[in-house]
């Protein structure tokens, strides 16, 4: 067997602690898994929904000549795909 590779990872002080909450919210965890896990989903399906952590949602910028499209639930989704057809 190969030897394990070791590799760093830069975090704000913010992103370790709500990681650091995560881990201790869920022991079955420990940062090293979890790392491995995000990164291993990440290659198999490089999709990224970014979500605001903020508790209150903030207005869409719009660049100038960009399309800016807000994604509701997937019913409100298929609601407006329905109205379409």
């Amino acid at each position: 067997m190969a030897p394990a590779l070791l590799r760093t990872l830069r975090l704000k002080p913010e992103e370790a602690a709500r990681i650091d909450a995560f881990l201790a919210r869920n022991p079955f965890f420990d940062f090293s898994s979890l790392a491995r896990i995000a990164i291993e989903q990440f290659i198999r399906n490089p999709r990224l929904d970014v979500v605001s952590v903020d508790s209150e949602p903030k207005p869409a910028v719009k660049r100038a000549g960009a399309q800016v499209r807000r994604r509701g639930s997937k019913s409100e989704e298929k609601s407006r795909n329905e109205l379409i057809r």
